[in-house]
């Protein structure tokens, strides 16, 4: 899509326009989406970060959108083959799915399933089991 390029320049004309910082979480998480897509994902790592600092400031540590943003850093780094980072980033996702007032959250399921995929990616078959 020729727009695609865009992107940035739209979502720091947004993030400049947020008067709230949970608009500006928002709007960086929407963008970290698009960008992943793209398959951009230095930037999206970048849209990610700056999603999870702001978050960290607004929200509860608990906060199951918090574990939402590190679950998505994390997918991205699985996408770029960054097994180290992907684990770490979904074991902070299942640490926080876990602590929050919603334990039953969907989320945290596909969190386990992505540490499982990460394992069995590198090989370590009997971790990847107990993660499925």
């Amino acid at each position: 899509m020729a727009h695609d390029s865009k992107i940035p320049v739209y979502a720091t004309a947004l993030i400049d326009q947020a008067i709230t910082n949970q608009e500006k979480a928002y709007i960086y998480h929407q963008v970290e989406w698009a960008t992943d897509a793209q398959g951009k994902y230095a930037d999206a790592i970048a849209f990610y970060t700056q999603a999870i600092e702001i978050k960290q400031a607004i929200f509860y540590p608990n906060d199951a959108g918090l574990a939402a943003s590190y679950s998505g850093i994390g997918l991205v780094y699985d996408e770029m083959g960054d097994n180290l980072n992907g684990l770490s980033s979904h074991q902070k996702s299942i640490e926080i799915y876990e602590q929050s007032s919603t334990s039953n959250n969907p989320h945290l399921a596909t969190s386990y399933d992505s540490i499982g995929l990460v394992y069995s990616k590198i090989g370590d078959h009997s971790n990847a089991l107990l993660f499925h």
